[in-house]
């Protein structure tokens, strides 16, 4: 199915990114460091958006106040 080969890509890339930030944080390269973070926080965003985790859509609430309910 191609959901899944979609959801093995995405882990493949956070964990392929997690690999580079702990070598930056092992060599002391902050920058690359920094780098992999945003990375990570990125692919974890989107698989949370592909498996329905997060959902960024506008939403509206609306509180009515009882008293202005009609029977």
């Amino acid at each position: 199915m191609h959901v899944d080969s979609l959801l093995e890509q995405i882990k493949s890339l956070q964990k392929k990114a997690l690999q580079v930030l702990t070598k930056a944080e092992h060599s002391g390269d902050l920058r690359v460091a920094c780098m992999a973070i945003r990375e990570t926080r990125g692919t974890l965003e989107f698989l949370a958006k592909v498996t329905g985790e997060m959902d960024d859509r506008p939403q509206a609430n609306i509180h009515l106040a009882p008293e202005n309910l009609k029977n």
